[in-house]
């Protein structure tokens, strides 16, 4: 598809001046961090305001583009970095204006340059922080700084200052502990912070085991070999699983067996056995898709964005939402199967 630039008076279409890039109107974000919400609301309406044209202000089209001619970098900043001069378009406009000027964008880099040799004595100041401890008992011991030979080492550090300097220590722990925590729990797949559970379905349609919960950037393979599935298997037992549960070799150690679809990478097409043994796989498999498609139905809070405190774990006891899940998958046990047994 073709991409045209919106701006007033900019002729440039990608499939004509390839070397440029073209960005779209940014979306308006949805999400329960409100900060963001009201950041992307603020961006979208500085980016029109920017272009200025009548047919856009009141329901721009999903088409809408803006070229990299209007950004002093060749591209716009972060949503977060809103001090940033590309942060919504500003050269070449088409029209008389107090643009940003290209100066701007060095006494940005300037300020950042400032923010990370500000962020780098925060750490060295941290290390003076492990000292004072020691400095507290020696001078409850009554040892005089002259005693201790350290007249060269004297400073003006206040106590409050000390303070300050702790309080600070432990927001910024929390908020790398935050950091962390969204890491470990945005899946790629879906693209929001999630939860993943591992479900195992017996061939009568019922749910016979549940995992905990876990980060939704777990792989299937570490979540089975680590949610206590194969220490319930028994030899000979049978599992049908999708191609991300590549773990043969786990299983086998318990002399059971798993059935994942052929793959294709490295084949220009499978064999008629393949062929055959996928499709019967997949006539079997597709009932733990309606199991699982059946609990999300009947349950719609499972599909809901849950509060933060349904993940926390207290006093040693599973979480929240643990419980939720297995009370919903209970429930759908009792409710007839939606395998058919004949």
């Amino acid at each position: 598809m073709v991409n045209f630039c919106s701006v007033y008076g900019c002729s440039n279409r990608s499939n004509r001046e390839k070397d440029r890039s073209y960005f779209r109107l940014p979306a308006i974000i949805i999400r329960p961090n409100d900060e963001k919400q009201a950041l992307s609301k603020e961006r979208r309406a500085t980016w029109l305001a920017r272009i200025r044209r009548d047919d856009l202000s009141s329901n721009p089209s999903d088409f809408v583009r803006v070229c990299s001619d209007h950004f002093i970098s060749g591209k716009p900043s972060s949503i977060y970095d809103k001090d940033n001069p590309d942060w919504a378009p500003s050269q070449k406009l088409g029209y008389d204006c107090n643009k940003v000027k290209e100066s701007s964008q060095e006494r940005y880099n300037r300020a950042q340059e400032r923010v990370e040799k500000r962020r780098r004595s925060e750490g060295a100041i941290s290390l003076m922080e492990l000292s004072k401890t020691a400095m507290e008992e020696t001078m409850d011991a009554g040892v005089t700084v002259e005693e201790l030979n350290c007249k060269a080492c004297q400073t003006d550090i206040t106590s409050e200052y000390f303070t300050e300097l702790i309080q600070n220590e432990e927001t910024l722990k929390k908020e790398n502990a935050a950091l962390k925590e969204q890491q470990q729990t945005f899946s790629s797949y879906k693209h929001h912070n999630t939860v993943k559970y591992l479900i195992g379905i017996t061939p009568q349609g019922t749910v016979s085991f549940i995992s905990e919960g876990w980060g939704g950037r777990v792989s299937d393979k570490h979540l089975t070999e680590n949610s206590g599935l194969l220490d319930h298997l028994t030899p000979g037992d049978v599992i049908l699983a999708d191609r991300g549960f590549d773990i043969q070799e786990s299983v086998g150690l318990f002399c059971s067996t798993i059935k994942i679809p052929a793959f294709t990478k490295g084949k220009k097409q499978l064999s008629g056995i393949e062929v055959e043994q996928t499709r019967r796989i997949a006539n079997v498999r597709i009932h733990v898709e309606r199991v699982i498609g059946n609990i999300r139905k009947k349950y719609s809070i499972l599909g809901a964005t849950q509060p933060v405190d349904f993940v926390t774990v207290r006093n040693g006891d599973v979480t929240t939402l643990d419980k939720i899940v297995t009370i919903c998958c209970t429930l759908v046990n009792i409710c007839d199967s939606v395998v058919p047994f004949e």
